[in-house]
């Protein structure tokens, strides 16, 4: 492998997750950020330096990475919160939306309907999710944690709607 002094940040280490040494990531554009099929590592930000680690299996529905030789969580834990990069050039897209499910339902954990998707507010570290609803429009984090399904066949996202979200 060849290291490129080109690299893009695409988030950083949020957590670790389970006793596997895998890792939570917060990815700064959903579509585009999470590692595709073909790529071999992934680049964190450790002191003054840009250091690779090889990725052993991504679960890209949860926004999670394990790494070979990190086996356990004490492992992982030295790099939450350190940043991420790739050394490959990710696409751009003219809109994030278009990677946004626009019109989908958004439903709760117990199939209440809360409203539909119209647009998208950028904010890095945390995109916010507008929805349309029957009181006005609201906006729910867009975050991998608080989505429990999405149904592109139904044209749903199942969220997990937390106590006093809705009343932000």
């Amino acid at each position: 492998m060849v290291f490129s002094p080109n690299f893009t940040e695409i988030g950083y280490v949020e957590k670790t997750h389970g006793t596997a040494g895998w890792i939570k990531i917060n990815f700064y554009d959903l579509k585009n950020s999470i590692p595709k099929k073909g790529m071999e590592f992934l680049f964190l930000q450790m002191d003054s330096s840009v250091v690779p680690y090889k990725i052993e299996q991504v679960n890209m529905k949860a926004g999670l990475v394990k790494f070979f030789d990190f086996d356990n969580p004490t492992v992982a834990q030295k790099l939450v919160g350190k940043v991420i990069f790739t050394d490959k050039e990710l696409p751009k897209t003219k809109d994030s939306t278009e990677w946004l499910p626009l019109h989908y339902l958004i439903v709760d954990q117990l199939n209440t309907s809360i409203g539909k998707v119209i647009d998208l507010t950028e904010i890095p570290g945390n995109p916010l999710i507008e929805v349309e609803t029957e009181h006005g429009i609201i906006q729910l984090p867009w975050n991998t944690d608080l989505i429990i399904e999405i149904d592109k066949i139904k044209k749903t996202i199942t969220y997990n709607i937390l106590d006093g979200l809705l009343e932000l």
